[in-house]
């Protein structure tokens, strides 16, 4: 498609559609045709992980000036916007239990982003250590993360 896509993630479900990352703008392709679907753009720096929600309706991605949320039944618009406050996120997952629940890894910090219905973001700090990487299985609800500070630690949450 294009150099220097850095993350490309299927749609779940019906995996119609790709999610592909090319520094700060997501580009959301037919991945039979190839043809742009959305173009999702607010990111100031380079996007650095990205994720869908089991519905395959909703977006988040993070880069390290912040985290974005969003809807393709809304045609791409953002519905949440929250600044890293200098912690320079590295990844997301959506929780695999709560459905409005994001965790996001960064520096020197794990953070559960809850998302509200106005359109408010409450966070809780849960960590301080560095995550750099993050994965979530919904058949057991469970979140492992990983970090590779001192020496690399994989940590499992449920």
């Amino acid at each position: 498609f294009q150099a220097g896509v850095s993350i490309v993630r299927f749609q779940p479900g019906s995996g119609m559609l790709l999610a592909v990352a090319n520094q700060n703008v997501i580009n959301i392709l037919d991945f039979q045709t190839f043809i742009v679907q959305n173009c999702l753009r607010g990111h100031v720096k380079y996007i650095c992980s990205l994720c869908w929600d089991v519905t395959g309706q909703t977006i988040a991605s993070v880069s390290e000036d912040g985290l974005r949320v969003w809807s393709l039944s809304m045609g791409g618009q953002c519905l949440y916007h929250y600044p890293s406050k200098g912690k320079m996120f590295k990844s997301v997952i959506f929780h695999p239990r709560y459905r409005n629940v994001l965790v996001v890894g960064g520096f020197q910090c794990m953070e559960l982003l809850i998302l509200e219905c106005n359109g408010q973001i409450h966070s809780i700090h849960s960590s301080s250590i560095s995550i750099t990487g993050l994965a979530a299985c919904t058949q057991n609800e469970i979140f492992a993360s990983t970090s590779n500070e001192f020496l690399p630690v994989v940590n499992i949450w449920k």
